[in-house]
């Protein structure tokens, strides 16, 4: 029986560091987890380019276009530790988004990369809520540029 993955585990993660010019990924090194996520995210779009013509006998025709994706990051504001270098929080997302940077991200298993999606990124939105009495809440969209890397499918026996 398969066993579900569930969602907890993973995180996303930036590298702001190694040059984006360069690079086709980021250094695992420069990686920084991007703190207390509550919900992250993945979109993969495929547009399709109409091939419809008068041959076509009225119906229509297309073949596959350009991919875009994206990684969607919500979270809750916190203030690192003093000493903690291996994690980001939201004030360095909006540092990002102001700056127009693009970088790496990628989204994985904060034990094990056996779930892998990377790539370069800009940060598209970034937005803050802060609620009465309740913890200040953060989302924010990172647009992909180029390819996405993915981990290759694993069947184990």
């Amino acid at each position: 029986m398969a066993t579900p993955l569930l969602g907890t585990g993973y995180g996303l993660w930036i590298d702001f560091t190694t040059p984006i010019g360069t690079n086709d990924r980021g250094t695992e090194a420069n990686y920084k987890l991007v703190a207390c996520s509550t919900e992250t995210g993945m979109d993969f779009n495929r547009d399709e380019t109409d091939t419809s013509n008068k041959c076509d006998e009225g119906y229509s025709s297309s073949v596959p276009g350009l991919a875009n994706w994206n990684f969607n990051f919500n979270g809750q504001a916190v203030s690192l530790v003093v000493g903690e270098t291996d994690k980001t929080n939201y004030q360095k997302l909006l540092e990002l988004a102001k700056a127009g940077q693009t970088f790496f991200s990628k989204l994985t298993s904060t034990e094990d990369e056996d779930y892998i999606r990377e790539g370069k990124t800009y940060i598209t939105s970034f937005n803050e809520t802060q609620p009465n009495q309740a913890v200040i809440a953060v989302t924010a969209t990172f647009k992909g540029v180029g390819e996405l890397f993915i981990t290759p499918e694993v069947v184990t026996p």
